[in-house]
């Protein structure tokens, strides 16, 4: 019983969807959660808060590092928390150069060569 198939299952019923989704929809509860309600105001834990959705908010970076609007939240809380900076610049620096790739990739190879060369140096 245990190795026949099952017949009540309808394979058509289950949609694929790829993973970058599924994680990307788990960070973003995860930095939802992580502001908070309004009603507090215990400054150790606004602390903490902040700390947690600039991590959470790297996460999604990782998760999606072509996202321009991920990369400029994490690079913005950074700068107000005033850590990680150099981590938010160099996500910054990749993402333009990345840009930079995809106008350029119907242009002169050398070009594209050179950006690449570019952002494999930027990302040592």
């Amino acid at each position: 019983m245990i190795d026949q198939p099952r017949q009540n299952i309808r394979h058509e019923a289950y949609a694929a969807v790829p993973s970058e989704q599924v994680f990307q929809r788990m960070v973003n509860n995860l930095i939802q959660c992580s502001r908070g309600h309004g009603d507090r105001q215990d400054n150790r834990r606004d602390d903490q808060r902040l700390r947690n959705q600039l991590h959470f908010s790297r996460l999604a970076c990782v998760i999606s590092p072509g996202q321009t609007i991920l990369v400029v939240a994490y690079a913005e809380l950074a700068a107000f928390l005033g850590i990680y900076l150099e981590d938010a610049i160099k996500l910054l620096q990749v993402l333009t150069l990345l840009n930079l790739i995809v106008v350029n990739q119907e242009k002169n190879p050398v070009i594209r060569f050179i950006i690449f060369l570019l952002l494999v140096s930027g990302i040592q």
